[in-house]
């Protein structure tokens, strides 16, 4: 009888830890996001495009809620174990959505990412979100 109790209890403990799992979404490699009061979506990436290094970031808030939203993109080099900003660019739109793509020359090979900080405004109120591209290695 305490075996059986014993399997039950360990096999409620491994199917709990699954359910605190994050889903990825497998065709866009990119983590499902939770909710938030103000914010749709966001999207950030890193291409390379005629001889320049992009890094572009999208938000989209909702209709009649969000009022401003602010992009802040920055183009982190990987060095051994660690991100530097090598780049930084910085917009902002005044309705619930915008989308921006900061470019530079090719820099040197290396690893590089884009950081992407949303600030979405309803009204005084606003929430800062922070998101990552897929890793570009040129």
């Amino acid at each position: 009888v305490f075996s059986v109790f014993l399997c039950s209890v360990l096999l409620l403990l491994t199917m709990s830890v699954g359910v605190g799992a994050q889903s990825v979404d497998e065709d866009s490699n990119q983590q499902i996001q939770p909710r938030y009061s103000y914010t749709n979506y966001t999207f950030q990436d890193i291409y390379v495009s005629n001889g320049m290094i992009a890094c572009h970031g999208s938000v989209e808030g909702y209709s009649g809620v969000t009022t401003k939203v602010t992009i802040t993109l920055y183009l982190q080099k990987k060095t051994l174990f660690w991100w530097s900003d090598e780049e930084e660019w910085s917009t902002s739109y005044n309705r619930y959505y915008g989308s921006f793509t900061g470019k530079v020359t090719l820099p040197e090979s290396g690893t590089y990412r884009t950081k992407a900080v949303y600030t979405v405004y309803s009204g005084s109120s606003s929430e800062t979100i922070t998101g990552y591209s897929s890793e570009l290695k040129i």
